[in-house]
């Protein structure tokens, strides 16, 4: 996923000071099943948003046969969410 240097700088002052930067991630497995799993977001910059995780791990092989992901990450207490979505 990329991201215009707008959304990038949006993003990162709306995670500035905050510590927990970890959200579920549905998606479909080959069958079409759902599954989720928490993802932790390690940073932000003009590439993009860079993910923990691996393209071989079951999550990314699922995410390989069906490219289209919606992630929240949420702080409630601070009144701030952010939802990234796309391919």
């Amino acid at each position: 996923m990329t991201a215009g240097s707008d959304q990038v700088d949006g993003t990162r002052r709306w995670l500035r000071g905050l510590e927990v930067f970890a959200g579920p991630l549905p998606e479909l497995d080959p069958e079409l099943d759902p599954d989720a799993r928490v993802l932790i977001l390690k940073g932000v910059d003009a590439s993009g948003r860079q993910f923990a995780g691996h393209a071989s791990s079951p999550q990314g092989g699922r995410l390989t046969c069906h490219p289209r992901a919606a992630l929240t990450f949420s702080w409630p207490e601070h009144g701030r969410q952010v939802r990234i979505r796309g391919r």
